[in-house]
């Protein structure tokens, strides 16, 4: 039995994504570590991630990846609407959809490296990210996601946020690096 959508309810499905992944962004290609800094927003990262596995660079891919994952987190943490938070799995599903299986298997060997708490390439890639800091910009591309009412364009955030004990959760509690 094969299952079909209605075209209407496809296309709304389509430009929902497009919304989700097109809004106002600077498009970077695969980024070296290096060259990642604290204002590139996580919706950004994400779009750097994708073009790393589309050049064919998984390596790269996973550490901008974990980098991407420690944004997102943060931000997760100082946007008050859970709402908006959607957009994260959208942002993950979207980041890795569509790679052939040769592609996806790449990806897993820089995977299984990442997840070795000893291993050079975590912590080579946890010093790049620590080195970057906490994100500065203003999370736009989750806030707008959030679905409750606001009364003013300043009270997206958490209240008492504290950006030092987000940080280091967003790090070395939900990501896997190793306190120093």
């Amino acid at each position: 039995m094969t299952l079909s959508l209605p075209f209407t309810v496809l296309a709304f499905l389509m430009a929902l994504a497009t919304a989700a992944y097109s809004q106002d962004i600077r498009r970077y290609g695969c980024l070296p570590p290096a060259e990642v800094t604290a204002d590139i927003t996580a919706r950004e990262l994400a779009s750097a991630t994708r073009a790393c596995m589309d050049q064919g660079d998984p390596r790269r891919a996973v550490q901008l990846y974990l980098t991407y994952s420690s944004f997102v987190l943060f931000d997760q943490q100082r946007v008050k609407d859970e709402s908006a938070h959607a957009i994260v799995g959208e942002l993950n599903s979207w980041i890795f959809t569509g790679y052939d299986f040769d592609q996806m298997n790449a990806l897993k060997l820089w995977v299984e490296q990442l997840r070795d708490p000893q291993g050079k390439f975590l912590h080579e890639t946890c010093v790049d990210i620590k080195a970057i800091g906490h994100p500065i910009y203003r999370p736009d591309y989750m806030i707008k996601r959030g679905k409750l009412p606001r009364k003013s364009d300043e009270d997206w955030m958490t209240p008492d946020f504290d950006t030092p004990t987000a940080w280091d959760k967003a790090l070395h509690e939900i990501n896997p690096c190793p306190r120093p």
